[in-house]
């Protein structure tokens, strides 16, 4: 009976472990999503010549959660008549940012270009895409180094911390 015990100990502490793990994990995937729809829109705002909502509205069917429902919401928002897009933005990110792993660097770049979309040219548009793009790169950059720095650590440690659980009840 107190082998059992001793492994559900260490099952649990290594599961925790592995799920701290993923965060890291997660949140890489995430940065990139974010990349992706801005591709996306570069594509539909400066080349196919869309309007925000039709925009938002593509962006939220070729891509998943979080992403996904990040755009719908602000496609059905541009429904009624919104004289503050920004401030819209600035909703569904705080929504998006409970959803999802994003960390508040992500959610700040993010907020920042929302405060450019709509206000400018496809071009100056385009610019500001490009911008946020080279912005979260280098986010994707350094949360690819933490994910291979601390994943492994946590995963580790949630099986020796199993372990050294086990040694104190002896």
């Amino acid at each position: 009976m107190t082998y059992i015990g001793a492994c559900f100990v260490i099952l649990a502490s290594t599961f925790i472990g592995f799920e701290k793990s993923n965060l890291y994990i997660k949140r890489t995937k995430n940065i990139k999503q974010i990349i992706d729809c801005l591709h996306i829109m570069e594509a539909e705002i400066v080349y196919n010549k869309q309007n925000l909502q039709d925009t938002f509205q593509i962006i939220s069917r070729k891509t998943i959660f979080p992403m996904n429902v990040f755009f719908l919401h602000l496609a059905k928002g541009l429904e009624a008549t919104v004289t503050d897009i920004h401030g819209l933005w600035q909703a569904e990110s705080q929504h998006l940012q409970k959803l999802s792993t994003f960390q508040k660097e992500e959610i700040d770049i993010w907020n920042q270009f929302g405060f450019t979309i709509g206000d400018y040219t496809s071009e100056s548009q385009q610019q500001q895409i490009n911008l946020a793009k080279k912005y979260l790169q280098q986010v994707l950059v350094d949360a690819t180094e933490e994910r291979q720095t601390y994943s492994k650590l946590y995963k580790t440690a949630g099986f020796l911390f199993g372990l050294f659980i086990i040694i104190l009840l002896l």
